[in-house]
């Protein structure tokens, strides 16, 4: 349960509290619970009154397959059809012993399988309003369950491979020619043959994993099983201590945070999943690394307006100069914070490369207002146009007949702060000569060979 600590603060009389409900959350149920849905069947039907013969899963690739017995003594069951489809599906196993599909004479079976309704389910829950307590169970993920059709084709397979029908179940093999039809050629638009490649893996990674993983056989529980009971908790943590330690007011302006009107960031200053509400009660490096993430450049002026008042000057620019460079009075994120290890561009282009060619823009702008010629910066970096642009994109703003200009502007730090600022001046005339060293290097080197004496 999360209590907050209280300060006296004015009611309101005309909105008064009415009632305070404990909310729990239950955790014996983690990793464990799913949501299933049937989008063929509405919601008043369902399975629920059906009985399910067999039910099995994959749990790390959260695969599900379950069998629904059918009635075969409903009206609309068709016996010629039922008797056809369970005498036409038999399959051989790996030691020649043949497996009935369906256990009678009779298809006395459906088959379901599953499908991912939702990727990434971590913002999802399930709740429950019991007794005046509120319980709460985190959510594992969302599966569709949907009829699966496979047994038709091993009825269709056994007709191809006998090469006839008899005149019976519902398929009908023409001895006649096709007829001629019209075909339509469609082209697919031209993709990288990297891109090709990382989808070919993907697939073929995901079908491994799928192959290499066993069904484990499961029993299924009817809603009114006295097993539903794990999603409340019976076991009660009483510490109300406040681990948030913070105020009443604090914690509910990260629930409801006030729009600040007065701020006007960059438009990638702010990431909307690192609400600033939330960033604010981080740790001071935390912060600030979050926060010069989303705005890849910012003014001291700027970030200063958005980090809490109760953080000094002195602590801020000295975790600022760990994850940052100055540059034209602007600071701006390191390009290892950016481009991690395990980064790879579209195009395949690693981490270190990337790293390298941001670098290098960087010295460039600490030299010049204005970058001109995006060719001259690929043909020096050896990169191509997209990964350059893309670069630039991020910290520049195009401004015709002159060039790239840095996005943001300020002139005043180095007159607050001069000592911060000459020191960054020697920071980078030790990394310029760094980075241009690291260019050198990756120059193609002309083979020089020894002339031939001429006979």
């Amino acid at each position: 349960m999360v209590t907050v600590k209280t300060e006296p603060m004015d009611e309101d009389v005309d909105d008064p509290v009415v009632k305070e409900i404990p909310v729990y959350v239950s955790t014996k149920l983690a990793d464990k619970l799913y949501i299933f849905q049937y989008p063929l069947r509405s919601a008043d039907v369902g399975y629920d009154n059906d009985i399910f013969l067999e039910t099995s899963m994959k749990p790390e690739n959260e695969e599900v397959k379950i069998q629904v017995q059918l009635d075969t003594q409903s009206e609309n069951y068709d016996e010629s059809q039922g008797e056809f489809l369970a005498a036409n599906n038999i399959e051989s196993s790996t030691k020649q012993k043949e497996e009935q599909l369906f256990k009678g004479d009779q298809m006395d079976r459906i088959f379901l399988k599953s499908s991912r309704a939702e990727p990434n389910c971590d913002n999802y829950a399930i709740a429950i309003f019991q007794n005046d307590e509120f319980h709460i169970t985190p959510l594992k993920g969302i599966i569709q369950m949907r009829q699966d059709f496979s047994y038709l084709d091993r009825v269709d397979k056994k007709f191809k491979d006998s090469g006839k029908n008899g005149g019976e179940g519902f398929m009908d093999v023409d001895d006649d020619e096709p007829e001629e039809l019209e075909v339509h050629a469609k082209f697919a638009k031209n993709i990288s043959d990297y891109t090709k490649q990382q989808r070919e893996k993907s697939f073929q990674t995901h079908a491994r994993k799928s192959m290499e993983e066993k069904w484990v056989p499961c029993k299924f529980q009817k809603a009114e099983e006295p097993i539903k009971e794990e999603m409340f908790c019976h076991e009660v943590d009483n510490d109300t201590s406040n681990n948030l330690k913070l105020t009443q007011s604090q914690y509910l302006n990260i629930l409801a945070p006030v729009k600040n009107t007065k701020l006007k960031s960059n438009a990638n200053i702010l990431n909307p999943i690192n609400a600033l509400s939330y960033i604010q009660t981080l740790p001071l490096l935390e912060q600030i690394t979050r926060l010069m993430k989303d705005a890849k450049i910012i003014t001291f002026e700027h970030l200063r307006a958005i980090i809490s008042s109760d953080h000094k000057d002195t602590d801020i620019l000295k975790i600022l100069q760990e994850v940052a460079v100055l540059v034209q009075n602007n600071w701006v994120v390191n390009s290892n914070i950016i481009y991690h290890d395990d980064y790879q561009s579209d195009s395949g282009i690693e981490s270190e490369l990337m790293r390298r060619a941001r670098n290098y823009i960087l010295l460039c702008y600490t030299e010049r207002e204005y970058i001109q010629d995006r060719a001259e910066i690929c043909s020096t970096v050896k990169l191509p146009i997209e990964e350059v642009t893309q670069i630039i994109d991020n910290l520049a703003i195009y401004e015709p007949q002159k060039g790239w200009r840095l996005l943001a502007s300020s002139t005043e730090f180095a007159k607050m702060y001069p000592d911060i600022a000459n020191r960054q001046i020697l920071v980078w005339e030790g990394r310029g000569k760094e980075i241009r060293k690291l260019l050198e290097s990756q120059q193609p080197q002309q083979s020089k060979s020894p002339q031939r004496r001429q006979r």
